[in-house]
């Protein structure tokens, strides 16, 4: 007997009759051995038959077990699922729910088989993972031995995951479908045609409408479906039944607007045959829209009214971009007349680099429907453009409108106050700082030779010659300190008067540069500084010289005032790109932060510090010395790091 074209149903009852059989035989064993080897053999052949049977199909799993839930037959599906979803080689005795890690699985198996047990066929589907499920149908069937006792269950299933999506996925679009035609804003109604003898339409009857027909009609479904077109509106105009009628019987789609007397609004209908002899219209309420077409012409035949009259551009641009109107000047301004540009394309008519300043704000202002206001410049004219867009009733930008002011001479004015606060600032910075020197730098050598000369004056009998030689030191040194200070407010205010001569001329660096040492080699010799140089004998300059003297003094000065006893400073200079020299000064003192220096070419900000040995500072010669090296189209800067000294560099042309 061949089981190979068997159902899987068939299949688990002939297993079941021959399980039985086999009962049976074991009963009549003792009676006839000759006739139960014959019934074993031909038992044993069946289940070989049924076997291959089993296993021929690759999608069915089975197998078999007693009463406790041990292992009878199993075939190789079923094998390879335990091993795939528990991890486990199975085989026959071997107990199954022992074989199931998840204590919940157990629990349900248990459950099932004790139905079973209990005399009960069913079925049941599971799906198996998470992430693409695969879904099983299985049939659980008792196993009766000859005394029609019930001695285990046999369990057969097969994939249907193929089906149960199908499945799934019809309840899905049924569910999406039915959102949609209860949550459309647009009504819907069905309807199929009534015609008369002749085979003409003479009416229609209304077979299903959704929320929207109801909200946009005030018919009720309960009222209309069922009942005709002539039932509900005995006067609807006839020609709504002829157009319908040729879209239910001619399949052609129909679409139109118009005003419904009945309801009173403005429709815009889509008809279309979903069955023959059946019709279904879309509509939509375009009441609010009509009235604001007509709104918006009135509107625009007002602005086109005051287009003329003003000396802005304008534009009105549609949604697609096209132009919709132009005043006078706008015309004037693109060089058409304006019967030759409206109805073109906005990014064709403005000029390319028009076009492209201004295309992500026309963007915005449709994407986003705000107001937009923004500056350009084109061939030395500024324009300040203003974008308006208009929505329709459901927050559409529909159209654009561009306003477009010249403000060249408003800018040409701002530049010029903008330029006269900055001087302003300057030179208000530059009389702080005058006033904090002569207030603050100017007070302290006075008083301290002030004081000084009042205790000569006062104690002068009293004092040794050693008590007046330091005293006199004192002056010197205050007075000093007084000379450098108005020597360098003097060269100050001079470069900044215009009346210091440039005379550059080409000259060696070296003596030049220790023509102009000597207070700072003094003051280091003081200090116990060692002042070093590293600069070619034969490197040239071409500067003017007593400019150069004004950037040494003032910056070796600075060099060796902020670095402490026992130092040292470097003066070098080397040939760099281009035939330009650059010259450092470079000190082991007490160093800037970055703070410092980034301020210390500001006159509005006070950078001055005292010295290692108390010497007063106004950060005026600096200032002095990047305008000295600028006059020679040099540069100058500064490296320095708080406790690691500083470097000044500077460049003269070579």
């Amino acid at each position: 007997m061949s089981y190979n074209n068997s159902t899987k149903e068939e299949l688990v009852a002939a297993l079941i009759a021959l399980q039985k059989q086999y009962s049976d035989l074991k009963i009549r064993y003792e009676k006839d051995i000759s006739d139960l080897k014959k019934a074993e053999e031909s038992l044993k052949k069946s289940q070989m038959l049924l076997t291959a049977g089993i296993e021929s199909q690759q999608d069915t799993f089975f197998y078999s077990i007693d009463r406790n839930f041990n292992y009878l037959f199993f075939n190789k599906t079923h094998a390879g699922l335990m091993k795939f979803m528990e991890n486990k080689d199975i085989a026959v005795g071997m107990n199954f729910l022992e074989c199931l890690q998840s204590a919940t699985e157990r629990k349900m198996a248990s459950e099932n088989y004790e139905r079973v047990f209990r005399g009960e066929s069913f079925a049941e589907v599971r799906a198996y993972g998470t992430d693409g499920p695969v879904y099983y149908e299985g049939f659980f069937n008792p196993i009766f031995n000859g005394d029609n006792e019930i001695i285990g269950a046999a369990t057969l299933g097969r994939n249907i995951t193929p089906r149960k999506k199908t499945e799934l996925e019809l309840v899905e679009s049924e569910r999406k479908y039915k959102a949609l035609f209860e949550n459309m804003e647009e009504g819907f109604s069905l309807h199929e045609i009534i015609a008369d003898d002749r085979g003409q339409p003479c009416d229609f009857r209304f077979l299903g409408v959704n929320k929207a027909y109801e909200r946009h009609t005030g018919i009720k479904a309960a009222d209309c479906i069922g009942k005709t077109m002539l039932e509900l509106m005995p006067n609807a105009d006839l020609r709504q039944i002829e157009n319908y009628g040729k879209v239910a019987l001619t399949g052609e789609p129909l679409e139109f607007d118009y005003f419904s007397n009945t309801f009173h609004r403005h429709l815009r209908v889509k008809a279309y045959c979903p069955h023959p002899g059946q019709f279904a219209t879309i509509f939509e309420d375009i009441t609010e829209r009509k009235k604001a077409e007509a709104s918006l012409m009135e509107s625009e035949a007002n602005l086109n009214a005051m287009f003329d009259i003003t000396d802005e551009s304008i534009f009105l641009v549609g949604k697609d971009e096209t132009l919709l109107g132009l005043n006078r000047i706008a015309a004037k301004h693109l060089g058409y007349a304006r019967e030759e540009v409206i109805g073109r394309k906005l990014p064709n008519i403005l000029p390319p680099d028009v076009e492209a300043s201004r295309r992500p704000f026309i963007d915005y202002a449709f994407r986003s429907g705000v107001k937009v206001s923004f500056e350009d410049e084109r061939d030395g004219r500024w324009m300040i453009n203003h974008l308006y867009p208009i929505a329709n009733e459901k927050g559409e930008v529909i159209r654009l409108v561009i306003y477009s002011r010249d403000i060249s001479e408003r800018k040409h004015r701002e530049e010029e106050i903008k330029k006269m606060n900055d001087e302003l600032r300057h030179v208000n910075a530059e009389k702080d700082k005058f006033f904090s020197i002569l207030a603050h730098d100017l007070r302290n050598p006075f008083n301290s030779l002030l004081g000084f000369t009042q205790m000569m004056e006062d104690e002068l009998s009293v004092l040794s010659p050693d008590q007046v030689r330091l005293i006199a030191g004192s002056m010197r040194k205050s007075a000093t300190n007084l000379y450098r200070l108005l020597e360098n407010l003097l060269e100050w205010s001079r470069l900044q008067r215009g009346v210091i001569p440039f005379l550059p001329v080409s000259f060696v660096l070296r003596p030049a540069i220790a023509r102009h040492m000597e207070l700072a080699e003094e003051a280091a010799l003081k200090k116990g500084i060692l002042i070093d140089y590293d600069i070619h004998e034969d490197l040239k300059v071409f500067a003017d010289e007593n400019m150069l003297g004004g950037i040494i003094r003032n910056v070796a000065s600075n060099a060796v005032k902020f670095t402490p006893q026992g130092g040292k400073v470097l003066i070098a200079a080397r040939l760099v790109d281009r035939g330009w020299v650059e010259i450092s000064v470079s000190d082991t003192g007490i160093g800037m932060s970055k703070q410092i220096t980034g301020n210390i070419f500001r006159l509005d900000t006070e950078t001055g510090r005292k010295g290692t040995d108390g010497e007063p500072s106004t950060g005026l010669g600096l200032i002095i010395c990047k305008e000295f090296v600028e006059k020679h189209d040099g540069r100058l800067w500064i490296e320095s790091e708080e406790g690691k000294g500083s470097t000044v560099y500077f460049t003269l042309k070579g």
